[in-house]
């Protein structure tokens, strides 16, 4: 067993995984990896990376604050930008639970120019890629750029729908999605939701399931 504590300053840790199968925990500034063998830990530091490419199936647990976080997330990396100026990144883990708990939090997904799925309710984000699958909770307003690709996006219990072309926005409550560069489109409303759309070209294909309103 390992453990570091910063102590002050601007310290990076950056810890890498094992072949095996290992478990991953992450908030501002902490971080632990847990193999079945041992554990390392890093706790205060200004920056933490966890790397995991050694094989195995990793599985990362990452927390946010309660203050207004920043979410960025790529095929196969999440990096966190706290509300307390903490940097946290989990870089190559295959499946990720991220909870960015309270706060104005922000979510930003971008895909790889291949094909990923994004699948969006009013409190959560699964979002799949080749490389990872992430879960996610909390982020008050989230933006997906597809980035080319035959990429698929799901939205559930809209009170508003806005597109055009390959551009969308959808409105749950008092939370916003906002999805770009997609294939095709498939939205769900609550009950007297309204819709606002425009096919701008026949490779999007768009599907409106619920009682749609007219606006």
């Amino acid at each position: 067993r390992v453990e570091a504590v910063s102590v002050g300053g601007q310290d990076i840790a950056q810890i890498f995984d094992t072949a095996g199968n290992d478990q991953i925990l992450s908030d501002a500034g902490n971080a632990k990896i847990i193999s079945s063998h041992q554990t390392v830990s890093a706790n205060e530091f200004q920056v933490v990376n966890i790397v995991a490419n050694k094989g195995g199936f990793d599985q990362a647990f990452v927390n946010g604050t309660d203050g207004a976080d920043a979410a960025h997330v790529e095929v196969d990396r999440i990096r966190i930008d706290n509300s307390d100026g903490r940097t946290n990144r989990v870089i190559g883990v295959d499946k990720t639970e991220l909870d960015l708990r309270g706060g104005e939090d922000r979510a930003y997904l971008t895909g790889s120019g291949g094909r990923e799925t994004l699948v969006a309710s009013y409190n959560s984000i699964e979002f799949e890629s080749t490389l990872q699958m992430l879960q996610m909770v909390n982020a008050e307003h989230t933006k997906f750029d597809g980035d080319g690709g035959a990429d698929e996006v799901f939205l559930e219990d809209l009170d508003l729908l806005e597109s055009l072309g390959d551009e969308a926005k959808g409105y749950l409550k008092d939370r916003t999605i906002r999805v770009e560069d997609f294939a095709v489109l498939e939205a769900k409303s609550v009950d007297s939701s309204f819709a606002d759309y425009e096919m701008e070209a026949i490779e999007y294909l768009y599907m409106l399931r619920g009682q749609w309103a007219k606006k």
